[in-house]
């Protein structure tokens, strides 16, 4: 297990990912402390809150596009 500084991460995110990637697990500390942890996800883990559905918001997939939305027509009939 390899520990970083934070600002040290902020500065190596995309080396920091590839090594987590290769199977390393980076501890990102604070003060010395350990406070995160970057690892790779295992084949079909889902990402951590990532493919729930939250409750009481809409389906995205239910919403009107945005090409069906006559934003501007109104506007273009006032000045007329």
């Amino acid at each position: 297990m390899q520990g970083i500084s934070i600002h040290q991460a902020k500065a190596r995110l995309t080396e920091l990912v590839r090594l987590a990637e290769e199977g390393q697990d980076i501890v990102i500390t604070r003060h010395g402390r350990p406070v995160a942890m970057i690892r790779a996800l295992s084949q079909g883990q889902p990402p951590v809150g990532g493919t729930r559905k939250k409750p009481g918001l809409p389906c995205l997939d239910k919403l009107p596009s945005p090409e069906s939305l006559d934003l501007i027509g109104p506007f273009l009939a006032e000045r007329e």
